[in-house]
């Protein structure tokens, strides 16, 4: 069977939450492309990268071109004073999203919105998980309703147009309460296993996650 099929004989309300998600990333496409194109200046009316998403496609760039997590805000500084190149290795931020946009830098998009529209990707498996949790623990007509709201919510998209790690985070803090309601249900070591795991790949996006096994886990 393939995924086609496998989409037709979905239950409606799965089939109504990912087209809601579709048309939730597309309202992001327009957000990076129209809404809040690119631009290199300080304006209202476009996005400057800055901050935490400059640190984030710098070293995603780097990565690409060295294999290595280096410090890209002292790689730039060596290389606008002409002096010779600073490779600092960094830890400074957890690695997956700079891993994840480094996976687009390899094979050709490498630029600012190519990035902002690899983040928007995010905003669509969240929509997803959160219209499914929420089916699964209400039923179809919160699960519905919790889709909308991920694709419209300001919160809930922001952070991918600004290419921020929080948008990758967000899905996996879901699937860390998923995983936690379904070990609640069934208290077996598979689940609290995929409990340990979710909360693992969510701690490699944001580092605060780690104190999800104190509140979380031990308790």
């Amino acid at each position: 069977m393939n995924i086609l099929d496998r989409i037709r004989r979905a239950p409606r309300a799965v089939r109504v939450i990912a087209e809601i998600a579709v048309l939730g990333w597309l309202f992001r496409l327009w957000a990076v492309l129209s809404y809040r194109p690119t631009c290199e200046g300080p304006s209202p009316d476009c996005y400057t990268l800055a901050g935490d998403a400059k640190f984030g496609h710098l070293q995603a760039n780097l990565l690409a071109d060295t294999g290595r997590f280096l410090n890209p805000l002292e790689h730039l500084s060596s290389v606008e004073r002409g002096v010779e190149e600073v490779l600092l290795d960094s830890a400074g931020d957890p690695p997956f999203f700079a891993a994840y946009l480094a996976g687009w830098s390899k094979i050709g998009f490498d630029g600012i919105t190519d990035h902002r529209i690899a983040a928007t990707f995010w905003g669509f498996v969240l929509i997803v998980v959160i219209g499914l949790f929420t089916r699964r623990l209400a039923g179809n007509v919160a699960g519905v309703t919790a889709a909308v709201i991920a694709a419209l919510h300001p919160l809930m998209w922001v952070n991918d147009i600004m290419l921020l790690s929080e948008g990758m985070y967000q899905p996996f803090v879901v699937l860390v309460f998923w995983a936690g309601y379904e070990w609640i249900r069934e208290p077996s070591r598979r689940n609290i296993a995929v409990v340990g795991v979710s909360i693992a790949l969510a701690a490699l996006v944001r580092a605060e996650a780690v104190s999800l096994y104190a509140f979380l886990v031990l308790p």
